[in-house]
């Protein structure tokens, strides 16, 4: 697999962000990757876009070939480095697609600037509320008993969380084994092909931020509701973006309902679609994808 080459912008806040591109006219579409992964993983769907759109992919601070000089304390802490990083490139405007934590941080930077985003696609999405349904599920298939892990819960205890410990241990050695088990947990008919999941374990071998992440996660929560960690920050009434919902009907990873409730919360400006697959939407079910994408953000005029 050829992969589009990598460019870097420096910001403002002294991260360095890297980011591919694909295409040289139409309106630009900024994609945003998921948790354990990185710009890589939409190599797909910018091929398949690159003739019509200027399509971004970036690596997240702390992911991929990006910078990580500052720990981040919230996915807002992301999505103000896409701020800087479209006033960087003069992308006054733009179409944002998120998959899985990748969503969370596009609901964000629609909130911050409602003005400059014309859609929003949240695939696969973290929920408005959080990283809550499924946490049972991820700690099974990494072998941690769920009350262990839930009571360190908290920033404060994140050097005593066992889930954390053996999470980052993983990366850090690249624990190949445990690491695949966990690859193979977001897709429900797709098999990656062994030089994809070199690929994707390298993406994830690069992360530098995993339990920055968990906690950013687990305290995300636009709504006016606690989620249990976080009293919410009423900020899903800033999103102004028709906004598209993706979701898997076998996803292991984030459960429907969460999906459903973001539907909820962004009532008529957002339209929820169940697909047939897991987690990875996209792999599972490409052409399900992208009919929904041109449907719902139809390839402009030429």
């Amino acid at each position: 697999m050829k992969l589009h080459p990598l460019n870097f912008v420096d910001l403002p806040n002294q991260e360095r962000i890297a980011y591919r591109k694909a295409g040289h006219k139409g309106p630009s579409m900024l994609l945003i990757h998921g948790n354990m992964s990185s710009s890589v993983h939409f190599h797909s769907t910018m091929e398949a876009l690159k003739e019509d759109y200027q399509v971004y992919a970036v690596d997240l601070r702390g992911f991929g070939k990006s910078s990580y000089r500052r720990p981040t304390r919230s996915l807002k802490d992301l999505s103000d480095d896409l701020v800087q990083w479209m006033d960087q490139l003069d992308i006054q405007t733009a179409t944002v697609l998120g998959w899985s934590m990748g969503g969370g941080v596009a609901m964000e930077l629609a909130a911050s600037i409602p003005h400059r985003i014309d859609q929003l696609f949240l695939v696969a999405s973290v929920g408005i509320q959080g990283f809550k349904t499924c946490s049972n599920k991820l700690l099974s298939s990494v072998k941690i008993p769920a009350r262990s892990a839930l009571s360190f819960n908290q920033r404060r205890f994140q050097k005593w969380n066992p889930l954390l410990q053996k999470m980052e241990s993983a990366i850090k050695h690249h624990d190949q084994k445990l690491l695949t088990k966990l690859l193979e947990t977001l897709y429900h008919t797709y098999q990656l092909s062994s030089s994809e999941m070199q690929l994707y374990l390298e993406a994830i071998y690069e992360q530098r931020n995993y339990s920055d992440i968990y906690y950013d996660l687990l305290e995300f929560n636009m709504t006016d509701q606690s989620n249990g960690y976080h009293p919410g920050s009423n900020r899903y009434q800033l999103i102004q973006a028709p906004t598209v919902i993706l979701h898997g009907r076998y996803d292991k990873i984030v459960d429907l309902a969460d999906g459903q409730q973001t539907k909820a919360y962004l009532g008529d400006k957002a339209k929820l679609f169940l697909l047939e697959t897991g987690h990875a939407i996209i792999a599972d079910d490409f052409i399900s994808f992208l009919t929904i994408l041109r449907n719902e953000h139809p390839i402009p005029q030429k």
